[in-house]
């Protein structure tokens, strides 16, 4: 679970930049 979360953070904080 905490895998998961970590994982979504690091794409989501990246797409965040991204944008």
């Amino acid at each position: 679970m905490f895998n998961a979360l970590l994982e979504w953070s690091k794409t989501s904080g990246k797409s965040v930049e991204k944008a």
